[in-house]
């Protein structure tokens, strides 16, 4: 094997380890390192240059800065926090215009399914302590924070799996 697809199998095989690593951490904190967005884009660079087919370095750049910038909107309006616009920025690197739809469709509905079980658990645990004294039913399903970086990772698996079996 020729060592740039080594390098290029490595990248993607990384990939796909910072991106559990960035699901599991948000999920637990909320809160996914910068060291895991600067390490995605820095594989994207060893990927770029090994890969066995040409990377269109302008359409990744094109692709990254539209999801930054869509992703600050986002972060404006208080609906998505500044890790999440990091990872998705950083993914948007490896998607390219050419994959980017598709990255943004399983993001969607990975996070309309993470909506649903957060949802799920909110009414869940508000029927339990509905029948306890200590409930006053304040809380509301839209406080609840969502660990969005779950549904941006399987957005990414989606991108490293196509990206590993061209």
């Amino acid at each position: 094997m020729p060592t740039s697809l080594l390098i290029n199998e490595i990248a993607l095989i990384a990939l796909g380890g910072l991106l559990a690593w960035a699901a599991i951490r948000d999920f637990r904190t909320f809160t996914i390192p910068n060291w895991i967005c600067i390490s995605i884009a820095v594989l994207f660079v060893a990927h770029g240059l090994s890969a066995p087919n040409s990377v269109n370095w302008i359409n990744s750049l094109i692709a990254g800065s539209v999801m930054f910038i869509g992703g600050l909107a986002l972060f404006g309006a208080n609906l998505m926090g500044g890790g999440d616009v990091k990872l998705l920025a950083a993914l948007g690197l490896w998607a390219g215009l050419d994959s980017i739809m598709q990255f943004l469709l399983i993001t969607s509905v990975a996070g309309g399914c993470l909506a649903a079980v957060v949802a799920s658990r909110h009414w869940l645990t508000r029927q339990t302590t509905s029948n306890s004294a200590a409930s006053n039913g304040t809380a509301s399903v839209r406080s609840q924070a969502l660990p969005y970086g779950v549904a941006i990772a399987c957005g990414g698996f989606y991108v490293a799996a196509r990206l590993f079996t061209q």
